[in-house]
């Protein structure tokens, strides 16, 4: 992707130095992206962001790990209910913490 991207940018500045634009030396497109993929998966990300948090203040946030105090089973055994529940408790975090998480 990246290749390809130098290749855009070099094409317009080829283009606007033909157009005589710069005085001919032409002009690179103004624009920012990162070229990086961040390593971190959402609960990677979550995991490292509680982090921040006291103890007792990381609760809420982590709902959908919940056991049922009898059996030790899970709450939210895998499947779509858990992946709700996390979402909803990402989503907690994304709200408490918005410097920190963006929702795309």
């Amino acid at each position: 992707m990246r290749q390809n991207l130098e290749s855009m940018v070099d094409q317009k500045e080829a283009e606007t130095a033909d157009a005589n634009e710069n005085g001919g030396a032409g002009r690179l497109p103004a624009g920012f992206c990162t070229l990086t993929c961040p390593v971190y998966k959402w609960e990677q990300l979550f995991t490292t962001i509680l982090k921040a948090y006291d103890e007792e203040d990381r609760g809420p946030f982590l709902e959908w790990e919940r056991k049922d105090e009898d059996t030790k089973e899970p709450i939210y055994p895998p499947g779509p209910a858990r992946e709700e529940k996390m979402k909803e408790c990402f989503y907690r975090l994304a709200v408490a913490n918005p410097g920190a998480v963006a929702w795309y």
